[in-house]
């Protein structure tokens, strides 16, 4: 086992040089406009190709890791080597999916990892090679045949002669078997009525949304106080139809749960860099969540309540966040403190990362109407297009955006924006990929 190790680990170390050496080291660094994206996206994506059946593209993503895995979560690592081994079995090489599955092995010998990680997305009674070095049973045990006649010697038993008093108390108890049927629809049905009335509105499995109610009526959308970016501009009047929107921010629970019922169990985790200030609690804000996965929770949302689940448009965001007063903030024009968001700075220094906080963290910095986080914490994805100069063009009642782009908007600033950013007329924008410090609410319409 230890030649093996020390023979696996110089074939990783031999596939780092050769992709330095081609790539240097920038192919390490996947780099956005809000710093480094977390490992598990890699992963996520490699999962995606190996359920669409490519093989080859997965093992490329699943290579550029190798050399990030070094000191990461022992978890995490086994799950790499252990989608690294089955696109290798996939791909035919069970040579080197046999090296990858060994390296989890040892790691659980070793006890870095307490069992061997289930993957939803992957089958290991399919891989052969996953069963050899797991010792994975066969689900069934073929014995020597035994003949028909052996069987029913074996099976058959043999009554007792009942007495004459015996075989009248027999009779007794089937003289009315009618009253049992009766009994049981009666028990059946008392049962169902329990159940029906007992029954809430939020089914089992479903996360629970607290709502704000916003009103239908105008607002005037956009910079008033001339401080912003030229595509906040102009100020125009909008007219919205009453709708609901989440108080708080998706959560790490909520989203969960979404991810379990949809077989996406590997798409979002937590980041787990040692620097990470979002920390994996079930009442944190869910980040790093892709414009399609958001929009994907929606619909699932929508389908188990039947109610129609979206994510806001850019205007419904703007009037939850700002009412129609047209203040500068969610709490109005008092400038930010960490006591009214969490953004750069609060996190001990001015140019920090600031601390996420638990959804609600700061109640004094809450909207209008009651929504909190409208300002800091994680960006938000919304529905819209994004186009620098909409406003000029925009619809009065309802408006949805642009019907095409190349980005979405995102609203709302997060711990690794300043002041300016966190202003509830400010527009950001980025393409549909997962982002760290980015998340999503949502809000239901009539």
């Amino acid at each position: 086992m230890k030649n093996f190790h020390k023979l696996f680990m110089s074939k990783v170390f031999a596939i780092l040089l050769t992709v330095l050496f081609f790539h240097g080291p920038s192919t390490y660094v996947c780099s956005d406009d809000n710093g480094i994206l977390p490992i598990e996206e890699g992963l996520h994506t490699a999962l995606k190709e190996y359920r669409a059946g490519a093989y080859e593209s997965a093992l490329g993503e699943l290579r550029l890791l190798l050399p990030l895995i070094v000191d990461i979560d022992p978890v995490l690592k086994a799950k790499v080597f252990l989608v690294l081994g089955a696109c290798y079995e996939k791909s035919g090489n069970e040579e080197n999916a046999r090296e990858c599955f060994l390296e989890v092995k040892k790691m659980r010998e070793d006890a870095f990892i307490d069992q061997i990680p289930q993957i939803t997305t992957i089958d290991g009674a399919s891989l052969s090679v996953y069963r050899e070095v797991f010792a994975v049973e066969s689900l069934f045990k073929f014995e020597n045949p035994v003949t028909v006649s052996e069987m029913m010697n074996e099976k058959t038993v043999h009554a007792p002669r009942k007495s004459v008093e015996e075989k009248e108390k027999e009779k007794k108890r089937k003289k009315f078997p009618w009253l049992i049927a009766i009994g049981a629809v009666i028990v059946i049905g008392i049962a169902a009525v329990l159940l029906l009335t007992s029954k809430s509105k939020s089914q089992p499995g479903e996360p629970e949304i607290t709502w704000v109610h916003i009103p239908a009526g105008e607002f005037l959308m956009g910079d008033n106080f001339a401080e912003g970016a030229a595509d906040e501009l102009p100020v125009h009047s909008v007219y919205l139809d009453e709708y609901y929107i989440s108080k708080y921010e998706i959560t790490f629970n909520q989203y969960s749960i979404f991810c379990g019922q949809t077989g996406e169990s590997t798409a979002i985790h937590p980041i787990t860099r040692s620097d990470n200030p979002y920390k994996y609690a079930e009442d944190y804000p869910t980040t790093s969540v892709s414009w399609d996965d958001a929009r994907a929770f929606c619909t699932w949302l929508s389908e188990k309540t039947g109610e129609n689940i979206q994510l806001p448009t850019e205007a419904q965001w703007e009037k939850a966040a700002r009412g129609v007063e047209q203040i500068r903030y969610p709490w109005g024009n008092e400038p930010p403190n960490c006591s009214l968001a969490s953004y750069s700075g609060c996190g001990g220094s001015v140019n920090q990362i600031g601390t996420a906080h638990r959804v609600g963290h700061c109640p004094d910095g809450v909207s209008p109407y009651g929504v909190f986080d409208m300002a800091g914490n994680v960006s938000e994805w919304c529905r819209d297009w994004y186009h620098s100069s909409y406003y000029s063009v925009s619809v009065k009642k309802n408006p949805l955006g642009p019907p095409s782009g190349s980005y979405h908007v995102v609203r709302g600033g997060s711990i690794l924006s300043n002041p300016f950013q966190l202003r509830s007329t400010y527009r950001g924008f980025k393409d549909s990929r997962s982002t760290f410090g980015i998340g999503f609410r949502i809000v239901k319409e009539r």
